[in-house]
């Protein structure tokens, strides 16, 4: 089975050869499963060097209905083999080999060559075509191969968290105080967002005003910035017109929602702290301690079941992105 990083990076690469297209159908045919753009992706080669071979006996069914004057090989049946004759796609292959057989028939000898180009092709491809239809029924979304991915990542984490049961005993021992302090830090960003746009008269289009263009980079970072002002506050008009002011007033309701959302995302990025302390330290912890605050700068001392000692200096930085998303970082380094 693969992990998710295998199935997510996955790729075929260009092919040229109907040996090519076969050894790749028989390798997922044999993994039983094929993610879905991979699939779509062999599907498109194979229909694509399909084509190139395939035209070549258009091309001899061509020259067999323009040879001489062309009036004795005006037949329609011959007609009909040339339009039915695969290009790029391998709907109508029944449609095809039934009109080729009865064209066999005819026993016209200038059409030999054209019957074994189109009977090539049916040994060839028709297998082919039978195969990509079979391994639909394998294909796999990347949705169900994450949330499989997920629970075993979930499963295996759960497994060193017992191992190390010691250091999760003391980081988590510091979460209420980071909480708290996220707590607070939110409470301190709001009170700077609600006195800038108090400068501004507590009107928006003051404060941020809106960008002249409506795409790229400095139209999202302005629309942001709108939003996160809109996330805290509400307008004193109901309904504004284009140019008008837009005056805001502070929405106790949408500040509690918006610090409640900080705190529990804080949250989220320390949990996240502790499983990569977790990969890291590379082994179960027998002991542990930590001295200082992780939002100033926390020393971690642990003990491994194979008597090594580690000692880990982290400072968590607080950050926004471009689009002024909140988000704290927690580089640890150990210490030599």
């Amino acid at each position: 089975m693969k992990t998710f990083a295998q199935f997510v990076t996955e790729s075929l690469g260009r092919m040229t050869t109907y040996d090519e297209i076969v050894h790749a159908i028989a390798a997922y045919k044999k993994a039983g499963e094929i993610p879905n753009p991979v699939y779509q992706d062999l599907g498109s080669q194979a229909r694509r060097v399909f084509g190139k071979e395939a035209g070549i006996g258009r091309d001899l069914i061509l020259k067999v209905m323009h040879a001489g004057d062309g009036a004795q090989n005006r037949d329609d049946d011959i007609s009909d083999l040339y339009y039915a004759w695969p290009s790029d796609s391998f709907q109508g292959l029944i449609k095809f080999e039934k009109i080729l057989l009865k064209v066999e028939k005819m026993n016209k000898p200038n059409m030999a060559p054209v019957i074994k180009a189109g009977k090539d092709v049916l040994a060839n491809w028709k297998p082919v075509a039978d195969d990509l239809k079979a391994l639909k029924d394998k294909i796999v979304k990347m949705t169900t191969k994450r949330a499989e991915a997920k629970e075993v990542a979930a499963k295996e984490m759960g497994a060193k968290f017992a191992d190390s049961s010691s250091l999760i005993k003391v980081l988590e021992s510091h979460l209420g105080e980071y909480k708290a302090a996220a707590h607070q830090r939110a409470v301190e960003f709001i009170k700077s967002k609600l006195d800038f746009l108090m400068k501004h008269d507590w009107d928006l289009n003051k404060a941020v005003p809106r960008h002249t263009g409506h795409y790229g980079t400095a139209y999202k970072m302005t629309e942001s910035q709108r939003s996160l002002y809109r996330s805290i506050t509400r307008s004193k008009s109901p309904s504004l017109r284009v140019g008008e002011h837009d005056i805001r007033e502070p929405d106790q309701h949408l500040i509690d929602r918006y610090v409640l959302a900080s705190v529990a995302g804080a949250e989220a990025s320390y949990r996240d702290f502790m499983h990569k302390m977790i990969t890291k330290i590379g082994k179960p912890v027998v002991n542990a301690k930590m001295i200082g605050n992780i939002w100033t700068n926390a020393i971690l001392t642990v003990t491994t079941n194979d008597g090594e000692e580690q000692v880990w200096n982290t400072k968590m930085i607080l950050n926004f992105s471009k689009y002024q998303t909140m988000f704290n970082q927690f580089p640890s380094r150990r210490k030599k």
